[in-house]
């Protein structure tokens, strides 16, 4: 368990007050075929239990690009730099398509501004897993469990390269928002 970050509060007061938006669109996954089902990959699983930049374990996310590319991207640095794996360890992979539909999402990409109680930068920057190993939350989980707790998803820039991502928190979707895994029915079950 994680001493939680002390800016959680702080983050959902500010979250309270802020305008979470509606983001219809298509996010791209890269999975290894052991984890490509289609309820494998919308479940959340993975982050749950190894945790990621915008959540600590225990919570469901399910983190994808905008961009098919960058989703390999991200990948691929989960496993040969965050993991120390080599590329020896790495497994044939699979990349979907995820249609997305969602009600409440806070957007912290390029083209928006970012709220000034949000060190964005540093969010980006921080060794997530490092913290973790010293049984810290960082503030960019707290961010993604505050968010997590007010709406459904996370929109930011890459920590990998230029690109957006999303984090997503199933267990939050709303009556009116969904997930389709495009091609479903042809991935492994």
């Amino acid at each position: 368990m994680l001493t939680p970050h002390p800016d959680f509060n702080r983050y959902l007061e500010n979250l309270s007050r802020s305008e979470l938006s509606p983001w219809r669109g298509v996010l791209f996954r890269s999975a290894a075929i052991a984890h490509a089902s289609a309820e494998d990959l919308i479940s959340g699983r993975g982050a749950e239990l190894a945790g990621g930049r915008w959540n600590p374990p225990g919570l469901r996310t399910v983190y994808g690009s905008l961009n098919p590319g960058l989703s390999v991207d991200e990948s691929l640095e989960a496993v040969l730099r965050g993991y120390g794996f080599n590329s020896e360890d790495l497994h044939p992979r699979v990349i979907a398509a995820i249609e997305v539909s969602l009600e409440a999402v806070l957007i912290l990409a390029p083209s928006k501004a970012i709220p000034e109680w949000i060190d964005y930068d540093e969010m980006l920057e921080v060794d997530w897993r490092g913290e973790n190993r010293e049984g810290r939350e960082t503030a960019s989980q707290a961010l993604g469990r505050a968010v997590a707790s007010a709406g459904e998803a996370l929109i930011t820039g890459s920590a990998v390269r230029t690109g957006i991502n999303i984090a997503l928190f199933p267990e939050r979707l709303r009556p009116a928002s969904s997930l389709r895994v495009i091609h479903g029915d042809e991935l492994p079950d």
